[in-house]
């Protein structure tokens, strides 16, 4: 039955990206950065890049690339990870094992939890002081960036400054009318995610399983601040998944933002017109929380 629902799936995946099948390899990561497995899991690698000066504390700048939760790698997001080193502060990009690895939207997470703890034990053996941390994600990355901030914000290996959350899926069964893919595919999704069989009949049986990987269900007053950008003309995660978690976190108290692209679908949202304007606000947010 599982493997009929991961097939359909499939379907789902060309309309998410243009991503890349391969599995991680080994070796040195591209661009003179460092390569490290953090685990036994098949993605279980991610590449990290220094800052020209290490001197006292140095922030980690930690991306978590898309994928629909089921391709890509941390190769999609080389140039960001190079970039915030070149802004002085470490670049980490994760990958991570997959539906199609077997992995569940709980192992993704816990996979995360054992990067950070890696990337912390990796510079304290290359001689460098690890600061605050930033965790990124776009689309699925950026949901499972949401809920490792906002389930492991009081024991994250680095203390956690801000999570950023890019075209983020917060609420997964939700219906927004707006006709986007996610919304098309929500039970095959969250069948996948949680190995429960998910659907309108039995959604209010796996209430709990489904809020566990909705970062919307997760929000307390004490999760980190939250930076939200989302283009308005997504036609992959509705736009209102972060319109309505910016609302909850500004209702208990949470210091967020939500960032509007205007007209930008979902994928212009990290490449094109508007990616200055994602720089910017990092950036703001950035001289706000580091030190």
């Amino acid at each position: 039955m599982l493997k009929a629902i991961l097939s359909v799936v499939l379907v789902f995946t060309a309309m998410f990206s243009s991503f890349k099948a391969r599995l991680t390899p080994a070796g040195s990561a591209p661009d003179g950065g460092v390569r490290v497995r953090y685990g036994s899991g098949v993605c279980e690698y991610y590449d990290m890049y220094l800052p020209d000066e290490t001197d006292g504390e140095v922030n980690v700048v930690f991306a978590v690339h898309g994928g629909s939760w089921m391709s890509g790698d941390q190769t999609m997001f080389t140039g960001h990870a190079r970039e915030a080193a070149e802004y002085g502060a470490v670049g980490v990009t994760v990958d991570y094992d997959k539906i199609l690895n077997n992995a569940t939207c709980a192992d993704m997470v816990d996979e995360l939890f054992a990067a950070v703890g890696s990337v912390k034990a990796k510079l304290e053996e290359l001689g460098v002081t690890p600061g605050r941390m930033i965790v990124a994600g776009h689309s699925s990355g950026s949901h499972l960036a949401l809920l490792y901030a906002y389930t492991h914000y009081a024991d994250s290996p680095l203390d956690i400054a801000f999570v950023v959350g890019v075209s983020s899926p917060t609420e997964l069964y939700k219906d927004f009318g707006s006709g986007t893919t996610i919304e098309g595919s929500r039970d095959l999704l969250l069948t996948a995610l949680t190995r429960e069989n998910i659907n309108a009949r039995t959604a209010e049986e796996y209430a709990a399983a489904i809020a566990a990987v909705c970062p919307y269900d997760l929000v307390t007053a004490d999760v980190p601040p939250t930076l939200l950008i989302h283009g308005d003309a997504d036609s992959v995660v509705p736009y209102g998944n972060s319109v309505d978690l910016y609302e909850r976190l500004t209702e208990l108290g949470v210091d967020t933002e939500l960032v509007t692209l205007e007209g930008v679908n979902h994928f212009l949202g990290i490449r094109g017109p508007s990616t200055q304007k994602i720089y910017d606000s990092i950036l703001a947010w950035a001289q706000r929380y580091l030190h």
